[in-house]
């Protein structure tokens, strides 16, 4: 594969390459979502079935115990799905950076590569789902500039090995400046996931409407359908995201090819050795003696 420069992108650009990268990576992007994805799905499934029935009680007579108990458990369940995509993210982040600089991965390295900082994925995920939710709560608005301003963080977990509060300041720093285009190549890729979603979930109705949409065989036939939509789109926003990443530090910092070989440990594209940057070491800390 001849490698291309880095270079700043448009919306429209960044939601292009996204398809191409995809495209390119298909096998081993959805192998990574199903690792993750399948679990989750029947985690999901046995817990709901075990949580208490609330459908059409009389909220004066539900039970304190059965509403604590399903708020704990779909809690928990949020949790895991939360750390469950950017687990997703992370892996996916490793496999696009390494085909940027040419370096050969599988599936099985790029989970590897996240599942060796999952403490510090889960904690990000903690702490950006909290911080979220909070500004979702108390105002859509707020929730809605945060999670925009925080979605490159695991990226940054990953490729510069940041910690989980790190990330997210380093996220916010990056997006500085830029968060309407961010917010706008966001949009635009969840419109048309949207739009697919739309389809599968018209074409689904058209064959569910003559039969019973309870019976085992429409829920068993529900759960496959979401799980391979979220398998088939969720490595989809990965990619929308890292190159979202890449293409704040392309612009901010003059983030090359050589450089992101450099971070990632391999070597750089053309026979540059990454041991040796052009761009030179980074100053000391403050306060450190370079002696």
């Amino acid at each position: 594969m001849t490698t291309r420069p880095l270079r700043p992108l448009t919306a429209g650009e960044i939601i292009g390459e996204a398809f191409s990268v995809y495209s390119r990576r298909f096998k081993d992007l959805v192998i990574i979502a199903a690792v993750f994805l399948v679990p989750i799905q029947i985690l999901t499934l046995v817990v709901q079935r075990s949580l208490p029935d609330l459908t059409g009680v009389d909220p004066e007579t539900v039970e304190l115990s059965d509403l604590a108990e399903n708020f704990v458990g779909l809690l928990l369940l949020l949790v895991i799905v939360f750390v469950g995509i950017l687990l997703i993210t992370g892996a996916v982040a490793r496999s696009v950076a390494d085909s940027h600089v040419d370096v050969v991965t599988d599936w099985r390295e790029s989970i590897g590569a996240a599942w060796r900082k999952l403490g510090n994925l889960a904690g990000n995920a903690i702490l950006s789902g909290l911080g979220v939710l909070v500004g979702l709560i108390f105002c859509l608005l707020p929730g809605i500039y945060l999670w925009t301003a925080w979605v490159t963080a695991p990226v940054a977990v990953m490729l510069e090995d940041q910690g989980p509060a790190s990330a997210l300041g380093r996220s916010q720093s990056l997006i500085r400046g830029r968060w309407w285009p961010v917010f706008g190549a966001l949009l635009l890729a969840f419109l048309l996931l949207f739009g697919v979603n739309l389809l599968v979930g018209l074409v689904l109705a058209a064959v569910l409407v003559s039969g019973d949409p309870n019976s085992a065989a429409a829920i068993t036939a529900g759960f496959f359908i979401d799980l391979g939509l979220g398998i088939l789109i969720q490595p989809f926003v990965a990619v929308v995201i890292t190159l979202l990443y890449l293409d704040l530090r392309v612009r901010k910092e003059g983030l090359d090819l050589t450089r992101l070989a450099h971070e990632l440990g391999a070597d750089a594209p053309g026979g540059v050795d990454p041991v040796d940057p052009p761009w030179g070491e980074a100053p000391p800390p403050p306060g450190d003696d370079p002696s």
